[in-house]
């Protein structure tokens, strides 16, 4: 066993055995289960698998029988670095079941590094509403996706955004630092960001944070025209943005789940 050189070592590799063990098993599994696979004492387990719920590395469901498996807080972890076309694949299904319900395009996006992109995205059978290619850099301070991601970051990430110049598009852009860090606030009281003709005077956009964990690293952002996303049902096209993103983020935990720890 690695760990001979400390006591803290060693518990280090009791904790990294029941995370490899959990992240590899379909199913939850319990307090029991745990110490027979890896021959270990259950109160030993018991005080592992308390430590490893406190901080997040996993969860304990189920009364009065417990059970546990990997963890949200370790899922953000493994999720940041996970590859765009695997996140493709869990996202698509649940993209396109929202372009039927909105008829409007809708993509997911991703802050990689210092910049947010658009991952992939679904277009309504009547044509492509807006520029929104995989790959396409979302600015910061104007696109809606962006700002849902942007705004939930520690203060050396927003930072670095307003370090940039901020560019104007349209009349209704941003580019003052306190009114963008005041439009930051209001994402994460409503837990949602808009662009309301920020980038192009003629389209708007809605965009809801795909909270992984205790952090944020997606968006689901729909866009279209404004005439007529303005027009639109507001707290419905809302609702159905943050049924999916709460889809996607369940999908992320599971295919982790399954997978191992690897997305």
């Amino acid at each position: 066993m690695v760990g001979r050189t400390g006591a803290g070592a060693g518990v280090l590799e009791r904790c990294a055995r029941i995370v490899e063990l959990l992240g590899s098993s379909p199913d939850p599994l319990s307090l029991t289960e745990v110490a027979d696979f890896l021959n270990l004492p259950k109160a030993t387990v018991h005080r592992l698998l308390k430590a490893l719920v406190g901080v997040g590395w996993a969860e304990r469901e189920g009364r009065p029988r417990a059970a546990y498996r990997i963890g949200r807080r370790l899922t953000t972890v493994l999720t940041a670095g996970s590859d765009d076309a695997l996140l493709a694949l869990c996202a698509e299904p649940i993209l396109t079941t929202l372009v039927d319900r909105l008829n409007e395009t809708c993509f997911l996006a991703r802050l990689a590094g210092q910049a947010v992109h658009v991952v992939t995205f679904r277009a309504p059978r009547r044509g492509l509403r807006g520029t929104v290619e995989p790959g396409t850099v979302m600015p910061g301070h104007a696109a809606a996706s962006a700002k849902a991601i942007i705004a939930y970051q520690d203060r050396a990430v927003i930072e670095r955004v307003l370090r940039r110049p901020l560019r104007r598009y349209t009349a209704r852009t941003i580019t003052d630092d306190a009114a963008l860090l005041s439009a930051y606030a209001e994402v994460r009281a409503a837990g949602e960001a808009l662009c309301l003709g920020e980038i192009e005077s003629d389209v708007a956009a809605f965009a809801v944070p795909v909270r992984t964990g205790r952090s944020v690293y997606f968006s689901i952002a729909v866009t279209g025209p404004h005439e007529l996303l303005g027009a639109a049902d507001h707290a419905a096209v809302i609702d159905a943005m943050r049924s999916g993103a709460h889809a996607l983020a369940e999908e992320l935990h599971r295919r982790l789940r399954r997978r191992g720890g690897e997305l």
